[in-house]
Parts: structure tokens; sequence; C-alpha cells
């Protein structure tokens, strides 16, 4: 009965989830040109060598190109905020939201995303004799990704399970970033990723040609990672993750254009 129940809450789940990215080399300085006594060829080597090892001066202020990293990651820079929605006895549920981007409609989508993503795993089973707790994991924070991993507990009376949810936002467009906009539309991209997925996959001890929509999927420092139950008598994920070193060449940097604000 326990897995029978699991069995449907996963696949609600599922289909709720469904429907619901060099310094400039300046020239030396030119040296003034002075009368001076004449010196000897001895005097006149050391003087040249002193020439030789002495370094041209650098420049005092950077260049606009190389101010430009530094202002766009201030354009992008947020801080993360804890919210929280629930219902006494039935439901909690924890969310982050962001601040501060220079951006306000950005923001706005974003946050957006990140609430629905919450909200999405407040199943119609969840009630007073079905709690659900959902927190969530920061996977990843900076200038160009925000990837969080919800994760809920739901109780009955037979036990428990806990359900992942992640989500996964490109900062710079607000968009999502899902399975299906990941790797470039070129075939030696697809073919490339899809061999290195297939060999992490086997590592693991399971067969693929390439990640299932039914996988969910979140970024971390390092890398993409993808995750699936491998049963319902599974009582944990299995995840495969794959180094941004091996398939940074395969995947978008850009997911859409910035809305306007």
């Amino acid at each position: 009965m326990k897995y029978y129940l699991r069995g449907i809450i996963t696949a609600s789940l599922i289909a709720a989830l469904l429907m619901t990215g060099g310094c400039k080399k300046t020239d030396p300085t030119p040296e003034t040109e002075v009368n001076v006594p004449t010196k000897s060829a001895s005097e006149t080597e050391k003087q040249e060598e002193s020439n030789v090892n002495e370094s041209p001066s650098e420049p005092e202020s950077s260049t606009p190109e190389e101010n430009e990293p530094a202002e766009l990651a201030n354009q992008y820079t947020y801080t993360l905020t804890k919210e929280s929605v629930s219902e006494a006895g039935v439901y909690t549920i924890d969310y982050p939201s962001i601040t501060g981007l220079s951006g306000e409609l950005i923001q706005d989508y974003i946050n957006q995303s990140l609430k629905n993503a919450a909200m999405s795993m407040l199943l119609p089973d969840v009630n007073v004799e079905n709690p659900l707790v959902v927190t969530y994991e920061v996977k990843r924070s900076d200038e160009k990704y925000l990837s969080v991993l919800y994760k809920g507990l739901l109780t009955w009376e037979n036990g428990s399970i806990e359900i992942w949810n992640p989500v996964t936002l490109d900062i710079p467009s607000s968009n999502l970033i899902l399975t299906e906009n990941l790797v470039k539309s070129d075939l030696k991209s697809r073919t490339s990723f899809n061999e290195i997925f297939s060999k992490k996959a086997l590592e693991k001890g399971f067969e693929f040609e390439a990640p299932e929509e039914w996988m969910g999927m979140y970024f971390t420092e390092t890398g993409i990672v993808f995750y699936f139950m491998e049963n319902d008598y599974s009582t944990e994920y299995t995840q495969i993750e794959l180094p941004f070193s091996e398939i940074e060449a395969y995947i978008n940097l850009d997911f859409g254009m910035t809305p306007a604000s």
C-alpha cells in the first residue's frame, strides 16, 4: 500500500510540474634625448645592461574594457532572502526571493518563478492527515545562474516520502533553464553532450542515451546534476553529475532576451 500511494503521489507531482553563462601591453615611454659626457666602453656596456633590465612603466588607470566585467557583475548582484507560506497543521512551504537586482522587471520574473516552483509541490493530496513541509537548498547563486532545489517531505499514516523539485534560472534574462534548452542545437553539440551523459550514467550502473524528460536537473558550482528515483522501492535519488569542464563547449550560454525594465 505504501509503494502504491507513493507511486500515485510521484506520478501526480510529475504531472503537476510538467503543467505548472587580457591586459593591454603599452609601449614604453620614449626616452628623452640629453647630452652627456662621453663614457668608456665598459661604462657603456653596463648602462646598456641596465636599460635592457628596466621594465616599461605601467598605465596608471584601467581601460573601459578592463572595467566592463566588474560593471556586468555589479549589474546582476542580488541578495537572497527566505520567504514562507503555511496553513497550520497542513503545510509549510519555504522559498527564496531576491532583492537588490538592478533590473526590477527581471527581479519580479525571477521571484515569480522561484515561488511557482515551490507552490507547485502543494498537491491536492495534502491535508491534515497528509501534511507537507517544503524546504530548499541553494545549489548555485551568482551573477549568471541561480539554481534552487526544493525538498518536500510528505507524511501519511504509513510513512513519508521526500520529493525533489528544482528550478534553475538564467539571471540576465530571467528565463528558466530546462533540459530542452540546455544544449546547443547543432548535431555535434548534442551528440557530444549525450555521449558524456551516457558515460557518466554508465559509471552509476544505468544505461541512458541522453537525459530523459522525467529527470530532474540543477546546477552546482562545478557542474550540472541530473537525478531520478530508480523505482518505487527506492528511498534515495540517484544523481549523475556532468562537470562543466567537460560540457561547457556544448551548452548554451544565452537563454533569451533580457526584458526591458
